[in-house]
């Protein structure tokens, strides 16, 4: 079983930046595109995450970021906003 803590308490500095830097990246192309996770996902498959726990752990922020889209979106057109202007 992949234990997350035993993991992150193996990485050494060049990794850990290495995470910094693609976690900022991906932030600033998810606000820009909501494609970040084309950037995370190899990464930590990289860094020695299986596969599935990579996949997984992307889909928190692309479920979050989905849903304050879908309120934002509700809330503007409750209120009888053109989107379009």
């Amino acid at each position: 079983m992949f234990s997350v803590m035993s993991n992150l308490t193996s990485l050494d500095i060049s990794s850990i930046m290495l995470l910094l830097i693609c976690g900022l990246l991906s932030g600033l192309m998810n606000t820009l595109a909501s494609s970040g996770s084309a950037i995370t996902l190899p990464v930590m498959i990289f860094l020695g995450v299986p596969p599935s726990v990579a996949n997984a752990t992307n889909q928190l922020p692309v479920l979050i970021g989905s849903s304050i889209s879908v309120y934002n979106f509700q809330k503007i057109k409750r209120n009888g906003m053109n989107l379009f202007n």
